[in-house]
């Protein structure tokens, strides 16, 4: 069989889309539509003593011709081309990612001179494709090796690629650059870079999900490309090549990403100069004789993002809304233009007294007008009326995705959650402002357990079954505002569901654009009215009811961000009893414990038994201790009886737990309150249950009048 016989079978559109891709959020679009990724690695080809490549006008042509004819639509090459290869791809609906390999297995920084021949080399592979429409991006490196970033350090090597990624945003402004990591140095932090590349080889499909799960919790909220997977076929056999390449192209577009690379084209594979003779990781053959695997990623490439056949659950999105007049028609504009076969929309006007009634009957809509009951209300009333097996909700200042319905669905399909959210990202090009909103306490943001389940998700994006929340009694309406979302999450855990989290199921949260201005006016109403959902929450019953079960969760950590590329910070709380004094020296929170807490009555979930049981350990314990409350301690005086007491703790130790890393180990740095004192401050130094319980300094919750030990 020939390249052209598969083509026959496989009905493929080539690409006639114009213009550069760009990055929103979590995909690449290139004008107004979505850019998935279908690409295809060449090369590389024999390297001349000049590091140039050397390619054959007659071979590429051909060659590119077939890729366009089996869907391919990026082709990604090793070095810099020359600009004929580039009108070739264009002229068959191709892009070209240009990779920059400048020679990453060295220890480059060390060796003199070396950098600024690398520079040189970037720009000058540049300069020849800049400006040309069918550059797809440019990679700046391909998998430094760990050792030589261990060699170097990992913060030289960061600032080295950022080094080359502002050369080449010098040399073509308005490209995309990114650089190919690979797994053994995924603690790179690159947050400058326009998306995230990952070369992954893993042969399990479930694996690589769950791995393609962690890079979305790296991307920082950017487009993850799955730039390489392959198969050897010389050692697995032909048929594992096409079976294993077709499911994973399938899982990639699956889980969210914005494409997939497949290596290679071609077992025509060269190391430098030396002909690569026993891999064979190509669709094809040296002479391009197709094997089974061009077919079946051929047939996964139509199929993905979202397979033609697939049965699709009925879902009902309801909005809430109270006087939302001045973003809800960018929200019901949203949901008319989402890409899903069968949904319906349906508006409650929670009391408005605005333009709000006019607006959404403007929309294809189901518009219900209730007296103001409050949000929780207000979903309850759209829940009951929903004729979909899946009830989304989402607020009136934001708007969806286009695909962010088939990513809820998609995870529901799976058969083992409950509800399922996604992240909500301020809307592309929307400035500083939105930024800032975005990024302010009190936002709606997930809280994770692990990379795809979550211990709750933001009320404007979330979706769940309606039978579950049926069972439960829908949400608590004793939250009006703000809080519900948590709660509902809550409870749906108690029952032993579970909670998913897509990373692809992205809506734009309008936090600048609140109905009192756009503008810093605006924002600040905007922060404003996030503190006060944030007072609500802290307000709410719940808060007495689960105080214990969030502290005690050692898995759970927050996908937030600080602008749009911190990495998620894991949150390690021990599971410890939430007694303190119980455990002098234990660190909760990072801090460690005191072994004297006042009782705390402000507390709500350390009830007046727990104090008790606390003040017990605190009495047992204080025979050794200075007999002043450490309330009283301060900053002027240091009381030998406490240091000493402290240091035969440490050396009462087993000299294995010092081996193991005990906290107590003699050379531990850890924060001691009363080696930290100055003579120039006398006042006390507090010892709170929540100081204690809040964490580290400074700290969400750890804001304490010193002088007074009362919360600010």
């Amino acid at each position: 069989m020939n390249v052209a016989q598969i083509v026959a079978e496989v009905s493929v559109e080539r690409s006639s889309l114009v213009g550069r891709p760009t990055v929103r959020g979590k995909f690449l679009y290139v004008g107004m539509e979505k850019f998935w990724v279908r690409g295809i690695s060449y090369g590389t080809f024999f390297v001349d003593d000049h590091g140039e490549e050397r390619f054959t006008a007659e071979t590429v042509e051909r060659d590119f011709a077939q890729m366009a004819a089996n869907g391919f639509n990026v082709v990604r090459v090793h070095t810099g081309p020359p600009r004929w290869l580039l009108d070739v791809a264009v002229q068959n609906g191709l892009r070209v990612m240009v990779g920059l390999n400048w020679g990453e297995h060295m220890a480059f920084l060390d060796e003199p001179g070396k950098v600024e021949e690398i520079e040189a080399r970037i720009r000058r592979w540049i300069r020849v494709c800049a400006g040309h429409p069918g550059v797809f991006g440019y990679s700046i490196g391909n998998e430094i090796p760990a050792s030589i970033v261990r060699w170097h350090g990992r913060r030289r090597v960061e600032k080295f690629i950022e080094r080359l990624y502002r050369i080449a945003k010098e040399e073509d402004p308005d490209a995309l650059v990114t650089y190919v990591n690979y797994p053994s140095t995924e603690y790179l932090r690159l947050p400058f870079l326009d998306f995230v590349s990952f070369n992954v080889y893993l042969e399990s499909r479930r694996s690589l999900e769950d791995y393609l799960a962690r890079l979305h919790s790296l991307s920082d909220d950017r487009p993850v490309l799955l730039s390489e997977i392959g198969l050897d076929s010389l050692r697995n056999g032909e048929e594992k090549q096409a079976s294993m390449l077709a499911g994973q192209v399938r899982a990639a577009f699956r889980v969210g990403c914005a494409g997939v690379v497949v290596f290679a084209w071609t077992d025509e594979w060269y190391h430098g100069k030396f002909r690569v003779e026993d891999w064979a990781f190509g669709l094809t053959t040296r002479d391009r004789t197709p094997k089974p695997a061009l077919q079946a990623v051929s047939q996964a490439l139509a199929e993905s993002p979202f397979p033609p056949d697939m049965q699709w659950p009925k879902i009902s999105v309801v909005v809430s809304t109270l006087n939302g007049a001045a973003t809800l028609r960018d929200t019901l504009a949203g949901l008319e233009q989402l890409d899903y076969p069968d949904y319906e929309v349906i508006v409650v006007n929670d009391g408005s007294t605005d333009a709000t009634p006019k607006i959404a009957s403007e929309y294809h809509v189901r518009l219900i007008t209730t007296k103001n009951q409050g949000l929780s209300a207000a979903r309850n009333l759209g829940t009951q009326v929903a004729a979909g097996e899946i009830v989304a909700f989402i607020d009136d200042d934001a708007y969806p995705e286009i695909h962010w319905l088939r990513f809820l669905a998609l995870a529901f399909m799976e058969g083992k959650y409950v509800g399922v959210g996604g992240p909500n990202l301020p809307p592309p090009n929307d400035g500083w402002i939105a930024d800032a909103v975005a990024n302010a306490p009190g936002g709606p943001n997930p809280v994770l357990l692990s990379d795809t389940v979550a211990e709750h998700i933001p009320g404007c994006n979330m979706a769940f079954r309606k039978e579950a929340l049926e069972a439960i009694g829908g949400f608590d309406r004793v939250f009006r505002a703000a809080g519900d979302d948590v709660d509902v999450c809550w409870r749906l855990r108690d029952r032993g569901g579970l909670i998913g989290y897509t990373p692809a199921a992205v809506v734009w949260h309008q936090a600048s654009r609140l109905r009192e201005g756009r503008g810093p006016a605006g924002a600040q109403v905007a922060g404003s009215i996030q503190f006060d959902r944030a007072t609500e929450l802290a307000r709410a019953p719940l808060r007495q009811r689960r105080l214990a079960r969030s502290l005690g969760d050692a898995r759970s950590r927050v996908p937030g961000r600080l602008g749009h590329r911190a990495v998620p910070v894991p949150l390690r709380i021990p599971q410890l009893s939430l007694v303190p004094g119980s455990c002098p020296g234990v660190v909760l929170g990072g801090r460690p414990s005191r072994g004297d807490v006042p009782p705390e009555p402000r507390l709500g979930c350390l009830d007046r038994r727990r104090t008790d049981v606390a003040r017990g350990h605190r009495d047992s314990n204080r025979a050794s201790l200075d007999q002043r409350p450490p309330c009283q301690v301060r900053r002027d005086e240091t009381k030998p009886s406490v240091v000493a007491h402290r240091s035969a703790v440490r050396r009462a130790v087993p000299a294995s737990h010092a081996a193991d890393g005990s906290p107590f180990r003699e050379d531990a740095e850890w924060p001691d309150p009363v080696a930290e004192t100055r003579p120039e401050d006398p006042t006390p130094v507090p010892a709170r249950a929540d100081d204690v319980l809040a964490g580290p300094a400074g700290s969400a919750g750890g804001n304490v009048d010193e002088a007074s030990g009362a919360a600010p």
